[in-house]
């Protein structure tokens, strides 16, 4: 991982899923407004999202996907009270926690899974 300053720039080497490789020149943005869907570092759509009854659902990998069926798929949702609010599932939206959102989430997550075994970026 490249740590770069605001408005640094370094040449990095970049790997496919599909095994090919590249080299490239980013530059770091001044400022990237954190927004659900985007990377905060480049501003650019994350590659694992999709439409969930007009919410956006999203994962930054395969792992974030897993911790997010995990809570899904959850018959009892308890938090402990040392978590306080640093548990991701604490900082999930609202309407991701609705019972009523379980099933669209689930097909929503399927979606997701789908993407990752098919290694092709949505259009």
């Amino acid at each position: 991982m490249v740590h770069l300053p605001p408005g640094g720039t370094a040449e990095v080497a970049l790997r496919c899923s599909c095994g090919t490789s590249h080299r490239a020149s980013v530059t770091a943005p001044f400022y990237v407004a954190a927004s659900p869907g985007l990377d905060p570092f480049f501003g650019l759509p994350l590659w694992l999202q999709t439409n969930v009854r007009g919410n956006l659902l999203w994962a930054w990998s395969e792992a974030h996907l897993e911790e997010i069926e995990r809570f899904v798929e959850a018959l009892l949702r308890e938090r402990s009270p040392q978590a306080g609010n640093s548990s991701m599932a604490s900082r999930l939206p609202a309407w991701m926690k609705r019972a009523n959102a379980r099933e669209p989430m689930r097909k929503g997550l399927q979606k997701l899974r789908a993407q990752l075994r098919s290694k092709t970026p949505r259009s």
